[in-house]
């Protein structure tokens, strides 16, 4: 993915640094994510190479503006993303076994996300170097059902 620190936010694939990441907040209807921007970025382009249409511009998802995401749109970001989780399980890669869980940990906590239904992007607080890039839940069931 392009050699970004995608699972923990603190390193990149060469081991540099990040200083500061930008953080969006996806907010759903009970539930919300925070996640790197540089992730999010990263995950729209995956999403986009194995067969997301998105209903709007790219910059839409983003410019964190409190710009809504359809339930319809949502739903078809999931079940690509939900796609491409399996096709990491399928595939060897020459990851670590902690980066590819972490990953597939990630990927599993937006699909269950956008099963959910519509949500909101907007831009939140600086995360300072250490903290986790991934999406966050918080609030809401953490059941995974949807």
């Amino acid at each position: 993915m392009k050699g970004r620190g995608v699972a923990d936010g603190s390193e990149t694939h060469t081991g540099t640094t990040e200083v500061h990441t930008m953080m969006l907040k996806l907010e759903g209807g009970s539930d919300s994510l925070l996640i790197a921007s540089e992730f999010w970025n990263e995950i729209l382009d995956w999403a986009e190479e194995n067969g997301w249409i998105p209903e709007h511009a790219r910059s839409y998802y983003l410019t964190p503006n409190d710009h809504l995401v359809s339930e319809q749109d949502a739903e078809n970001l999931a079940e690509t993303l939900e796609f491409i989780a399996g096709d990491l399980v399928l595939h060897e890669f020459h990851v670590s076994d902690r980066f590819m869980r972490e990953l597939i940990d990630c990927l599993s906590n937006l699909v269950v996300f956008c099963y959910r239904g519509s949500f909101r992007i907007k831009r939140t607080h600086l995360r300072p170097p250490g903290a986790p890039s991934g999406p966050e839940r918080s609030g809401g069931d953490r059941s995974g059902s949807r």
